[in-house]
C-alpha cells in the first residue's frame, strides 16, 4: 500500500482512517491513496479548483508535487497527490540550463503534455516561463 504524510488538522478529520506511519510525529497520519478510500465520498476521480476550495474550507490538507515527465507523473498519481506542478525549474533539473530564464513556453507545454498522460486525478498546473506574460514594449 502506498501512503504519504499529511498534516492532521482536527480530530474529526476523515483522513485519520489510515494507519500511522512508523516513526512519524503524532500530528501526522497516513492518508489512503486512490482506491483505498474509506467511503465513496472520499475518493475523487479528478481534482478541480472547486474540489480544492471544498478541501480548504473543511481543513483537509492539500498536497502538491512537481513532475516533469511521464514516469514521475505516474508516481504522483499513484500517491494520491492533489495538485501536480510542471515548473520552469525543469530548465535546470531536466534540460540542463544554468538558470530558468531560457525555458520557453513550448518546452513547458511539451512537459505538461507528458505529465498529463501520466496522471489523471491531480489538478495540473503549468508555469508560465519568465517574461512570457509581460506586455510588449512595441
Amino acid at each position: 500500500m502506498l501512503y504519504y504524510l499529511v498534516s492532521y488538522f482536527s480530530k474529526g478529520n476523515p483522513l485519520a482512517a489510515g494507519p500511522a506511519i512508523m516513526g512519524a510525529p503524532e500530528n501526522y497520519i497516513a492518508r489512503p491513496t486512490k482506491g483505498e478510500a474509506t467511503s465513496a465520498s472520499e475518493e475523487h476521480s479528478n481534482i478541480t479548483i472547486v474540489e480544492l476550495k471544498k478541501m480548504y474550507s473543511k481543513k483537509i490538507p492539500i498536497t502538491m508535487a512537481t513532475a516533469y515527465d511521464f514516469p514521475s507523473a505516474v508516481h504522483v498519481d499513484l500517491a494520491g497527490i492533489d495538485v501536480v506542478l510542471v515548473g520552469d525549474s525543469l530548465g535546470m533539473v531536466v534540460l540542463g540550463y544554468d538558470t530558468t530564464l531560457p525555458v520557453t513556453f513550448d518546452e513547458i507545454l511539451h512537459h505538461c503534455r507528458a505529465v498529463s498522460r501520466g496522471c489523471k486525478r491531480p489538478l495540473l498546473v503549468g508555469d508560465l516561463p519568465f517574461g512570457s506574460y509581460e506586455i510588449s514594449a512595441q
